[in-house]
């Protein structure tokens, strides 16, 4: 199998699987010699909001060429979104929040800051935040093995994994060495099986452990599964009311909620999630385990979660104990903090985390040093629109490190030699494309690639980047696919 002749949906699920990761070549915009985005000024924040509106920006920017700015009512046009909001932070203050569009296609209702939405797998670093209260408290340990506190269901064992026990730092930064896989996403009306019940393998694989626990980071949906059963086991209150009593109320967070059927008036304020083809999904969303992905919040809200962490991890006596807030903004295994992810260091060090459940796209960023950040929800498909709007915020606020500018350079066809062949993803061996050369040009299946190093390109029509990796006598074995700024996944040569 070839690669897709269209930008598809694999294309997308291969970028989104990508998303998180290391900058990989080219010149940081916002770094030590920036191409004049603006910086902080005290201008009034409708004109910045209107630059953001007008801004987006594609995410190949190649030096030497005027950025193509387009505008968010255009972009969202374009990509057939029902409804975004966005909330912004700069010096450590939630400085805007916005709503556009609508929360159900044919209806007038209005997006608004109050507008909620489903984020996925934000839902994690929330979770986690969850879990160090209890950790404060003394309920918990991070390096207790898990075993020992939950209850309704155990771990099971493996000869796969050793002897080591898999301990509650190993959920919270995905290398628990569980098999990844996904748990059911049903309709609100549908009846659904107990969290332990799912754990045990009724309606999904269920958990297995398959190597020893904190070798590597390995992205688990399965992690954050069990570290919602322990949490309610150790407490005993439900982990919607748990999280509600350690974290949103304390935090002012009163438009979130991880109950799987939202309250009367929190329901009334939510959006409705939308499929591909743009129609409205029944009951607004869809139900999976809290922890894993269930959280319906705002942008707003999260952004309060943002600040609380970014607080507690630069001054004693906050909403956590500094040394535990310090962990969920510095890398504790590969780029991951506790729930968190984790790239660059210094003052361009910035933790983020996105998420997607059908109807819904989520993405959030912050900057701990800097006290900047921001948080976009779509409802409906528009991975590539949110990172659009994100890029936008980031020129307009100067984000170091966040967007990523490329300078074009000579290469020829006979060095391109060594990376001519085909390939496939580690993550989806079915997808295989072919590298070729033609006049002088050099393409990823039908798609030229620009040569921005000897051994790095980027596509601008996909708006993605590929490294390769050269074996022994130079030739490629492989390859590091994503878009900019993100964690790459790996495709190996085949032929």
């Amino acid at each position: 199998m070839t690669v897709p002749t269209t930008r598809s949906s694999v294309h997308r699920t291969l970028v989104c699987l990508a998303v998180g990761g290391v900058l990989a070549g080219g010149r940081v915009l916002g770094s030590q010699e920036p191409p004049t985005p603006p910086q902080a000024t005290a201008e009034p924040v409708a004109a910045r909001i209107a630059r953001v509106e007008s801004g987006l920006l594609p995410p190949i920017l190649l030096r030497g060429t005027e950025p193509e700015r387009m505008s968010l009512a255009e972009r969202m046009a374009h990509y057939g979104a029902k409804g975004l909001s966005v909330a912004v932070i700069d010096e450590f203050e939630l400085a805007w929040a916005r709503g556009y569009g609508v929360v159900r296609a044919g209806s007038k209702e209005p997006v608004t800051p109050e507008t909620l939405f489903q984020a996925g797998s934000i839902s994690k670093p929330v979770a986690a935040l969850v879990a160090l209260r209890l950790v404060a408290a003394g309920r918990l340990a991070l390096d207790d093995p898990v075993n020992d506190h939950l209850a309704a269901w155990k771990l099971p064992d493996s000869a796969a994994a050793g002897s080591e026990p898999v301990r509650v730092r190993h959920l919270l930064t995905h290398s628990a060495g569980l098999a990844p896989f996904a748990f059911p996403a049903v309709p609100l009306q549908d009846p659904r099986p107990s969290l332990a019940e799912l754990l045990g393998g009724r309606d999904t694989p269920g958990v297995t452990r398959i190597e020893p626990p904190g070798r590597r980071f390995r992205y688990s949906n399965p992690a954050f599964g069990v570290l919602q059963q322990l949490l309610t086991d150790v407490d005993g209150r439900p982990f919607a009311r748990l999280a509600r009593e350690e974290v949103f109320d304390p935090l002012g967070m009163a438009s979130s909620s991880f109950e799987a059927v939202l309250p009367a008036a929190m329901l009334a304020q939510a959006s409705h999630g939308h499929d591909g083809e743009g129609e409205p999904l029944p009951g607004k969303g869809l139900v999976v385990p809290a922890a894993v992905g269930g959280l319906w919040t705002t942008p707003t809200d999260l952004c309060r979660f943002l600040l609380a962490v970014f607080e507690a991890s630069r001054t004693d006596g906050g909403f956590l104990p500094r040394t535990l807030a310090a962990g969920m903004v510095t890398r504790q295994l590969e780029n991951r903090g506790l729930g968190t992810e984790i790239f660059a260091e210094g003052a361009a060090r910035r933790t983020s985390h996105g998420g997607g459940l059908p109807g819904f796209v989520a993405f959030m960023v912050g900057y701990p040093e800097l006290g900047r950040g921001a948080v976009v929800m779509v409802n409906s498909p528009g991975w590539d629109l949110m990172h659009e709007v994100l890029r936008a915020v980031a020129w307009e606020y100067a984000w170091p490190g966040y967007v990523v500018e490329h300078e074009v350079v000579p290469m020829a066809a006979g060095d391109f030699a060594r990376f001519v062949g085909r390939y496939e993803f580690e993550v989806r061996p079915e997808v295989q494309p072919e590298i070729t050369t033609a006049s002088g040009r050099f393409f990823y299946g039908r798609w030229e690639m620009l040569p921005v190093s000897d051994r790095m390109f980027v596509i601008p029509d996909l708006g993605d980047e590929i490294e390769f990796v050269l074996g022994d006598g130079e030739r490629a074995t492989a390859f590091l696919y994503g878009q900019a700024g993100t964690r790459k996944i790996r495709a190996r040569r085949v032929d």
